[in-house]
């Protein structure tokens, strides 16, 4: 019955990451040794059967990101902190060296030397999310860069609350204070 109940609570965890797209990975640092899941593979572009260590991962860190990257692995594998990792950084993906944006998080687990003996994590491909920010960020600057160069005042008016917000500008124009 336990045997059972294991194997079904693993296919439940093997779907709900497939579904999230989540991929895992676990490295060893005192082996060096690096695993990925089949989803953290594919965010990555991995090639069949290409294994993969440290160091080439490392190399696929997006070269503005890697210092910060490569930081933040070391801060959580800190004896003296808490072993927590979450970050966003770009890749550059193995097969075809596309950007794309991740975020990963993990959790150091340190043996009892205090030694980072295992450091497991997640990681998603969130550069939809990225984009669509960016796209965001840039038409609101396109907005007020035009709302300034024709002098426009502006207000948000929430009918239901009756509150009533104004730019600087409109006041301006209305001689308000």
């Amino acid at each position: 019955i336990a045997r059972r109940k294991l194997e079904g609570s693993e296919e439940r965890l093997r779907m709900a990451l497939e579904a999230t797209q989540l991929g895992t990975w676990d490295f060893h640092p005192l082996t060096g040794e690096l695993n990925w899941s089949e989803e953290c593979k594919k965010i990555y572009a991995l090639p069949p059967g290409k294994e993969v260590d440290f160091n080439f991962f490392s190399e696929h860190i997006y070269a503005d990101d890697r210092q910060y990257a490569e930081t933040e692995i070391q801060r959580a594998m800190d004896p003296a902190g808490d072993g927590n990792y979450d970050i966003t950084y770009r890749i550059l993906r193995f097969s075809d060296k596309a950007v794309r944006w991740i975020r990963s998080q993990g959790k150091v687990h340190f043996n009892s030397e205090r030694q980072p003996e295992l450091f497991t994590g997640t990681v998603v491909d969130i550069t939809e999310q990225k984009q669509s920010q960016q796209a965001l960020e840039e038409s609101e600057q396109r907005i007020r860069l035009a709302v300034e160069a024709a002098k426009m005042g502006t207000f948000d008016w929430n009918l239901v609350s009756n509150n009533f917000k104004s730019s600087q500008r409109l006041n301006d124009i209305f001689g308000f204070p």
